[in-house]
């Protein structure tokens, strides 16, 4: 087994608890179907990480097909899997799509991966360090920046305070300006 498998597989043993099989003697086809007839409440850890591991296993369903199946299955709520649990679960599965899939298989599948919480996270988590990145772009165009200062701005991670940096940088002269404001404002809070 390559290098990548197995330490998928030491990782999956390690995170959850479950011991893994080699999978290619299974099939996804008649796992997919077990899955589609289980009632919810029924499904456990250990199907799930089967689930995660379809990629690797035999069948008629392609390996797109199967990632796409694993995400829906992996993007349901679960009372005995803990979200936490779902998601590393799911960036597992997008490791193993990511190593098995083609460039133009990924483009279609990536949409699934952004559409259940790990990926909102991740989008949201972007968007913050992008605005913040942004303020200290405009600022360095208005003077020097210091360190402190640029630490404060890429460790703030409420987006809102960030939209109103971001609103402050553009409408400052300079840097001194900028953290005038910017102290003036975190006072009249």
């Amino acid at each position: 087994m390559p290098l990548v498998g197995q330490l998928s597989i030491l990782v999956l043993e390690i995170f959850f608890g479950v011991k893994i099989h080699r999978h290619k003697k299974r099939s996804a086809d008649r796992l997919f179907s077990l899955m589609k007839r289980k009632r919810k409440e029924d499904v456990t850890r250990e199907d799930l990480v089967a689930v995660v591991f379809s990629p690797l296993m035999s069948g008629k369903m392609t390996r797109k097909e199967r990632v796409i199946q694993g995400l829906r299955i992996l993007n349901e709520e679960y009372e005995q899997i803990s979200r936490e649990d779902l998601k590393k679960m799911q960036s597992v599965l997008y490791v193993l799509a990511s190593k098995f899939l083609t460039k133009g298989e990924m483009k279609e599948v990536k949409e699934g991966f952004f559409m259940n919480p790990l990926g909102q996270m991740i989008f949201d988590d972007g968007v913050v360090q992008g605005r913040a990145v942004c303020v200290l772009d405009i600022l360095q165009n208005r003077g020097s920046v210091g360190v402190s200062l640029s630490e404060k701005i890429l460790a703030e991670r409420d987006d809102a305070v960030l939209k109103n940096w971001l609103m402050l940088a553009v409408n400052s002269q300079s840097v001194q300006e900028f953290e005038a404001a910017m102290s003036s404002v975190n006072s009249n809070r």
